[in-house]
């Protein structure tokens, strides 16, 4: 990043006219290069790349768009250069094609640019004459506090989102500044701002930021890009937190086409690209008429769409078709949604199948009953198709990641039946010794590696989530993205109680630590032991979480006191030496002044002594004003000593007897 910024600078001294621009276009001076966006669960899998056009000067090298770009708008070819670099990129793309890779794509287009007629046009024309590959695109839409999101743009993204393209929402910070929800906006993607990952080991407000965006994404069903990833440490941070891709030199720099193939999707390699957005087979059990005319005008572009209005009909087309998604409204065919969902994965036997329930109750029986299935989602009816859409391609995209987990999880439960019932001594020890662990954690991160490793060494596997004010974590054991109806149940059960059961599955609560048990051992001695060591450990949890909230807070009072006595301290020095200046030059005046007007010896002395009192006064003043800058810089440094000298707060080991029972 640093050689980049470099360059950059150097560039800035270059003399580019528009003469220069005018023989870019005659010459073909432009060329485009790929940066890979990996997977950062799995960082040897490419999930696509970012286009970034350079223009290559005879003399002056590759050059930034940061130098021509402005030329290139005030001569009106804006769109000619588009027009180029999305005949480059097909180009590209069709060539890699025939190598054997699907790649996705994206470029950057501005707000002004994609809702404009020359360039709807210029997509229209471009589709027509098969020079585009829309599934295969992704439109990169910066988000800045100045873009209005009017109905315009909105309809606008919708339009190319119609027509197979996906639009990424670039640059967000965590804020829409246009009074609209995050939920409105017609987007399949969310890339977090470049300074909000290369802040997260300076800044800890960055990580709340980054964890805000990623639920905030996760419950909605978007994909997650991380930009500007440059080291281990952050890349597996936001692994951890949830998020799906990374972008930045630590994954892969930009490279030119030959150079990017070469590294990235040349046979020789070891890196694995996993196949661009294709049409993934829908399959939607909906017997309402005005929906099913809904979904087929809308989604038949993006999707492989079937539809069916019964069990019968459903059941035949799922045996054919063996869709990749299923989205089922759960009063078909006489309130049978649940039930015919059940009897199709039972019956194709793809139980990584990702499904979405679409309901006019909202109720929590119905999302239990949905989580129960392995639903990814329960949408309430009624909802906007842009939701529809980014949830099942997030829906694909978990699936994937669920395919890569399943043999690892197959492994973990294969263990399971022989660690869940363990004597009463070892187990003891076993929370003895997470407490212990729990004492030496500071951040949400560390509390989960520590919970997750104690669970799994139980047989258990979990969701935990962290409230700590506006921020919200929450975290998959397996490793994945947690899934959006996980989210939701975190907030629809969290009032249900320290312990609620439901079909073999649990939720503990407390506070701000909720834990999600996906399933319970089957013995009723077993899920006794289970139901006590995890209550224990997630009250655990909890004490250390809050203590950490607690000097998380403290740390920030602490900041914001230390500025205001740093600045208070400044003002007042700053008035007191003024006000010495002052007094001297007015003794000074006066004393030259007694030769001039011919005072008396008495008029001179008792003027002397009004002079004389003033400065002893003053004296007396500033003495009182910097003991009182003393007193304060005194109870700050009292208060960081207390801070940076407390002790952890230190957690009780789990009392045996009646307070914990273990079976």
């Amino acid at each position: 990043m640093a050689n980049t910024n470099k360059q950059i600078h150097s560039q800035l001294s270059i003399e580019f006219s528009e003469e220069d621009v005018s023989q870019a276009f005659s010459k073909g001076w432009f060329c485009i290069y790929y940066q890979p966006k990996v997977m950062l669960s799995n960082q040897n899998k490419i999930l696509g790349a970012e286009a970034f056009v350079r223009l290559n000067h005879p003399q002056h090298g590759n050059l930034s768009p940061y130098l021509f770009l402005p030329l290139i708008k005030k001569s009106n070819r804006l769109y000619e250069l588009t027009s180029i670099v999305l005949g480059e990129i097909n180009q590209d793309l069709t060539n890699w094609q025939l190598n054997g890779f699907d790649l996705s794509i994206a470029i950057n287009i501005d707000d002004v640019t994609i809702q404009s007629e020359e360039f709807q046009q210029l997509i229209e024309s471009l589709i027509n004459a098969e020079s585009i590959q829309p599934h295969l695109i992704t439109f990169e839409v910066s988000h800045a506090s100045e873009i209005e999101w009017n109905e315009k743009l909105i309809n606008a993204l919708n339009e190319f989102r119609l027509k197979g393209f996906q639009v990424s929402l670039d640059d967000y910070t965590g804020d829409i500044h246009c009074g609209k929800k995050f939920s409105e906006l017609p987007v399949d993607e969310v890339k977090i701002n470049r300074n909000i990952i290369t802040a997260l080991e300076i800044n800890p407000s960055a990580k709340g930021s980054a964890r805000h965006i990623i639920h905030s994404a996760t419950e909605i069903g978007t994909k997650v890009v991380a930009m500007g990833v440059e080291n281990k440490k952050d890349c597996d941070w936001l692994t951890q937190s949830g998020c799906d891709i990374g972008q930045g030199f630590y994954l892969g720099k930009p490279l030119d086409k030959e150079e990017f193939f070469e590294t990235f999707l040349s046979k020789e390699k070891q890196w694995e690209v996993v196949k661009g957005w294709d049409k993934p087979k829908v399959l939607l059990i909906e017997d309402d008429i005005k929906y099913q005319e809904l979904f087929t005008d809308t989604l038949a572009e993006l999707f492989e769409l079937h539809v069916a209005s019964n069990a019968k009909e459903a059941l035949s087309i799922a045996n054919k078709l063996r869709p990749e998604v299923l989205v089922v409204e759960t009063t078909v065919d006489s309130n049978q949604g649940f039930e015919i969902s059940k009897n199709i994965i039972s019956e194709i036997g793809n139980h990584d199948c990702p499904i979405l329930f679409l309901s006019r109750d909202d109720s929590t029986q119905n999302r239990i009953s949905a989580f129960e299935l392995g639903a990814l989602d329960c949408i309430n009816k009624p909802f906007s198709v842009n939701e529809l859409i980014a949830k099942i391609h997030r829906a694909t995209a978990l699936q994937k990641q669920r395919i890569e987990s399943h043999q690892d999880e197959k492994a973990v439960l294969a263990i399971e039946s022989a660690k869940i019932i363990q004597e009463e001594a070892i187990l003891y020890g076993s929370i003895v010794h997470l407490y212990r662990d729990i004492m030496h954690c500071y951040d949400e991160e560390a509390l989960k590696s520590v919970i997750f490793d104690f669970l799994e060494h139980k047989g258990l596997q979990s969701s935990l989530q962290f409230r700590g004010g506006d921020s919200i974590s929450t975290f998959d054991q397996r490793g994945i993205g947690v899934s959006p109806i996980e989210v939701n149940l975190f907030e629809i059960l969290k009032d249900k109680g320290r312990l609620f059961e439901f079909n073999g599955r649990m939720i503990i609560n407390y506070n701000s630590v909720s834990c999600l048990i996906r399933k319970m051992p089957d013995d009723k001695a077993s899920a006794g032991v289970a139901r006590d060591y995890l209550a224990t450990a997630i009250e655990g949890a909890e004490i250390r979480y809050a203590d950490i909230l607690r000097q998380r807070t403290i740390r920030y009072v602490l900041s914001k006191l230390n500025t205001l006595a740093s600045s208070l301290s400044t003002a007042i020095k700053k008035e007191v030496d003024e006000k010495a200046k002052l007094l001297a030059t007015l003794n000074i005046e006066l004393q030259m002044s007694f030769h001039v007007l011919d005072l008396t010896d008495e008029q001179e002395k008792k003027i002397s002594e009004i002079i004389n009192a003033i400065i002893q006064s003053s004296d007396q003043g500033e003495n009182r004003t910097l003991d009182t800058i003393d007193n304060i810089e005194s109870i700050i440094k009292e208060l960081n000593q207390i801070v940076s000298s407390s002790n952890i707060e230190q957690l009780s080991a789990p009392r045996s007897g009646s307070d914990v029972e273990f079976f």
